[in-house]
């Protein structure tokens, strides 16, 4: 996330003052993953960023962030690890406060860790009491 600091934010500020308008607030967003078990997190993390491993200007951005993905669009360990948070709901909550805490907004969006319907609301919940727990 320092790229969004270090590039985006002063590139705002500037086509801002160009025009004449307010800096506009700079979403963050970051993908949750509910698991505290690394090889999970980036396997689910690898699925999230599959559709954007294979685009010219997702793989440009990434690569000028440090982190190039695979021949195959494969995201690395290091791209996994700077966007994904992760970790029990309880983790989850103190991980996202932290970010919203030095974020102008933050987008969260759930990354399951199994196919499953019932997985997959457990960790909705999950999630949900975690955002709520994090406002707090």
């Amino acid at each position: 996330l320092p790229s969004l600091d270090e590039v985006a934010r002063p590139a705002m500020a500037k086509g801002a003052a160009e025009a004449g308008r307010p800096v506009p607030p700079l979403v963050t967003q970051v993908t949750a993953v509910l698991s505290t078990d690394q090889a999970v997190v980036r396997a689910a993390g690898r699925e999230a960023l599959r559709p954007f491993g294979t685009n010219p200007q997702w793989v440009a951005m990434f690569a000028g962030s440090g982190f190039p993905v695979d021949e195959d669009g494969t995201a690395s360990d290091g791209l996994v690890d700077a966007v994904v948070v992760a970790g029990d709901e309880h983790g989850l909550a103190d991980r996202l406060a932290a970010l919203a805490a030095t974020r102008d907004e933050l987008l969260v969006t759930l990354q399951p860790t199994a196919p499953d319907a019932a997985t997959r609301r457990a960790e909705e919940d999950a999630l949900f009491r975690a955002i709520v727990s994090a406002g707090r």
